[in-house]
C-alpha cells in the first residue's frame, strides 16, 4: 500500500513537472515570437518615416512645379499681351 502512494506520487510530481516545463518551453516560444514581431514592428516604423519624409519632399516639388508653371504662364500671357501691343 505504502510503495501504491509512493509510485502515485512520484507519478504525479513527475506529470506535474512535465506541465510546468511544457509551459516555460511555450513561453520561452511566446516570447520569442514577440521579440520578432517587435523587431518586425520597428523595421515598419522606419520605412514609414522614410515615405512620410519622401512624400513630404514629393509635396514640396510638386508645389514648386506648379508654382513655377503659373509664373511661366502668365510670362507667356505678358509675352502675348506684349505681341499683340506691337502688331496694332
Amino acid at each position: 500500500m505504502k510503495w501504491r502512494l509512493v509510485i502515485i506520487f512520484i507519478i504525479l510530481f513527475l506529470f506535474i513537472s512535465g506541465i510546468s516545463f511544457a509551459q516555460s518551453g511555450d513561453d520561452a516560444i511566446l516570447l520569442e515570437q514577440i521579440k520578432s514581431k517587435e523587431v518586425e514592428i520597428k523595421k515598419l516604423e522606419t520605412e514609414l518615416i522614410r515615405y512620410k519624409d519622401a512624400l513630404s519632399k514629393s509635396q514640396s516639388h510638386a508645389n514648386t512645379l506648379k508654382g513655377q508653371i503659373a509664373l511661366i504662364e502668365s510670362q507667356i500671357n505678358k509675352l502675348k499681351a506684349d505681341l499683340k501691343i506691337t502688331q496694332a
